[in-house]
């Protein structure tokens, strides 16, 4: 058995759970072998993890599959696996754990085990997932911000899958807020394995924080093309709700909010401009029923039963933002803003950003500002 002294017990290890981990860690056992594993052997990972190769055969596992496992097992040894687990500080969670999230254990094809860095009790987890493209628009920025900063402070965990644009700037805002953000990888959780690699600084932060960074793929294994449809059935299996904030046509966020409608789940979409690509895949979700998404109000209202929106304070703001304010009757370009009010460029982005920040203007395309409806 491993020697815990050096790793601060991060696990409990015994033979069946060591054969667990051993099973997967092997990068061609997906959850549903797994689970047929865990079946035919009675829950008990030390005999699965010796399975025989005609088993193997017999339930759907191809030859080139069966023999590289054998190759495999004969290599690994699932004490230097746990060792490494440990001396990481990852969690191994198998489904019947008690940390185990309980909405993921109700989807119909659960992972049987998660690797997890950062909060590991996970069974008080009440999850709002947020997801969108990678090529966001301003639009699309200020409304993901918006949305995990106001979810966040509320009390929602907000999960999304750490890659660039949307991803990033929601557990951005979460953590600005306070709260907490879960990340859900497409490959190991490990620093060696973390995809993209300029998000490694935020992996950091989130654990730092109280947060969580999870995967059922195992340390050391890079992300393939097949991982991330199969993430997203976490993102979504996770959490209460999925918000798609922008997805243009054939986006991954579609695929989490299919899932999220498979699982029962509700499936929110915020809309966006006609004329934008960005915006084809939440406007589509629209017209197939999924809840229009005007704000985190839009969201608490139907999550938090009894729910009433806060009345925004605007009593915060100083008479050189009431004047700027007074002036976006439509939306204007910074310029248009300086030349108004005879005032340096500098001046002005200061004062945009401040009244950006309070939540009364809205950044759009082309450095243009319109006010939010927190301010009539």
């Amino acid at each position: 058995m491993p020697d815990h002294s050096e790793a601060h017990c991060v696990n409990s290890w015994n033979a069946s759970r060591l054969g667990w981990l051993l099973l997967a860690s092997y990068e061609c056992f997906g959850s549903r072998t797994l689970h047929t594993l865990h079946r035919l052997f009675g829950g008990n990972g030390d005999a699965a993890s010796r399975v025989d190769a005609e088993t193997l055969r017999r339930r759907g596992c191809k030859d080139a599959v069966v023999k590289k496992f054998i190759a495999f097992r004969e290599a690994a040894r699932a004490e230097d696996l746990a060792m490494r687990l440990d001396r990481e500080h990852i969690r191994f969670l198998l489904k019947e754990d008690a940390e185990y999230p309980p909405l993921l254990r109700q989807i119909a094809d659960p992972p049987l085990a998660l690797f997890v860095k950062g909060r590991s009790d996970l069974r008080d987890l009440d999850g709002v997932a947020i997801v969108g493209t990678r090529r966001h628009t301003p639009y699309g920025k200020y409304v993901a911000s918006w949305l995990g900063r106001d979810l966040a402070a509320a009390g929602f965990w907000i999960v999304s899958g750490m890659a660039g644009g949307i991803d990033t700037i929601v557990h951005e805002a979460a953590l600005e807020a306070h709260g907490i953000t879960v990340a859900v990888l497409g490959g190991g959780v490990d620093e060696e394995a973390m995809y993209p690699r300029t998000n490694l600084a935020l992996a950091r932060t989130i654990e730092k924080n109280g947060g969580t960074i999870l995967s059922e793929i195992s340390p050391g294994i890079l992300p393939m093309p097949f991982s991330f449809p199969l993430r997203n059935r976490i993102i979504s299996g996770l959490c209460r709700a999925t918000i798609v904030v922008e997805a243009a046509e054939g986006s991954g966020s579609l695929i989490t909010a299919h899932q999220a409608l498979e699982q029962n789940r509700d499936v929110f979409a915020v809309p966006g401009p006609i004329t934008h690509a960005q915006s084809y895949g939440t406007n589509r979700l629209l017209t197939m029923g999924a809840i229009p998404c005007t704000g985190p109000e839009t969201v608490m209202s139907q999550l938090r039963q009894g729910y009433e929106p806060a009345v925004p304070h605007t009593h915060n703001v100083t008479d050189e933002e009431r004047t700027l304010l007074g002036l976006l009757d439509t939306p204007l370009h910074t310029d248009e803003i300086a030349r108004a009010l005879r005032e340096p460029i500098s001046t002005i982005c200061a004062r945009l950003v401040a009244l950006e920040l309070k939540g009364l203007i809205i950044a759009q395309e082309g450095h243009v500002y319109a006010r939010s409806r927190y301010w009539n």
